[in-house]
């Protein structure tokens, strides 16, 4: 992007003035929020809806809470994020989502010179999604499901925080500047959809084991042709069978109920 910008009020334009001259129209009062901003005369965005701009208080309006912004409650209600810079986000990561995914969470760059095309960083119950603002509207997105992501942890600077994602495969994702309430409030959802990720891939493992073990069809799916009639490996060797079984019970592969049941059940045809 270059660093001339043109502003546009009431119809009529005027420039072009360099980034440090926006910034000082905004802070004296003499930029408008409801102004329109573009960077080559053809792409315009209000002025509020840019980071890196400071308004005088008589020029904040009230904006009321949109239906975009509040739906996902307080935790967007953030003095970082505006609620017309999170409802442009939120309207953009809403039609990425799937039926039954719903956003958690959305943080928006706020990098310290204004930018028209800010990045975002979306949390879902589904997946974390990253939208790289381009040139003339088009948009980079990255997104990954949570059971194919290893870490995500917050590295906080002078301005602003950046976000790390680690994939459990080893690429590294990030974004930068990143309001730092909004990082960590990003942080602590990421970390319980990470937990929720590591229970279903414990669960996974623990039925699959379990298959291995006795025959146990996964998570309740019919049984294969093949799988028609199983063999018990606890059928062979009784003491074999007891020991196996123990080490099962120990490693929380089966319930204390399954192991009695199947204990008796082996110590009966000794």
């Amino acid at each position: 992007m270059g660093n001339q910008y043109w502003i546009r009020r009431n119809g009529k334009e005027t420039g072009p003035y360099d980034s440090k001259t926006v910034r000082t129209l905004a802070e004296s009062g003499r930029l408008s929020r409801t102004d329109a901003i573009s960077p080559d005369r053809m792409r315009w965005v209000e002025a509020a809806s840019i980071g890196g701009l400071s308004f005088p208080p008589e020029e904040k309006a009230i904006v009321p809470r949109t239906d975009a912004s509040s739906a996902l409650g307080a935790r967007l209600a953030v003095s970082s994020q505006p609620d017309e810079v999170v409802a442009a986000a939120l309207e953009k990561v809403r039609s990425l989502c799937i039926d039954g995914e719903d956003v958690r969470y959305i943080a928006v760059q706020k990098k310290p010179v204004f930018t028209l095309t800010p990045d975002t960083i979306a949390l879902t119950t589904r997946r974390l999604i990253i939208i790289r603002a381009g040139l003339l509207g088009k948009a980079k997105i990255g997104d990954w499901v949570w059971r194919d992501i290893g870490d995500v942890h917050i590295t906080e600077g002078i301005v602003g925080s950046t976000v790390t994602v680690r994939l459990a495969a080893g690429p590294v994702a990030s974004i930068d500047y990143i309001p730092k309430e909004c990082a960590r409030a990003l942080y602590r959802i990421a970390q319980e959809q990470e937990d929720i990720a590591r229970e279903e891939r414990r669960a996974r493992a623990m039925e699959e084991s379990r298959a291995r073990a006795g025959g146990v069809n996964i998570l309740n799916a019919p049984p294969s042709p093949s799988a028609t009639n199983p063999v018990d490996p606890f059928r062979s060797d009784p003491v074999e069978a007891l020991k196996r079984l123990r080490v099962m019970k120990e490693e929380g592969l089966i319930t204390a109920a399954e192991y009695e049941t199947k204990r008796a059940e082996i110590v009966a045809r000794m």
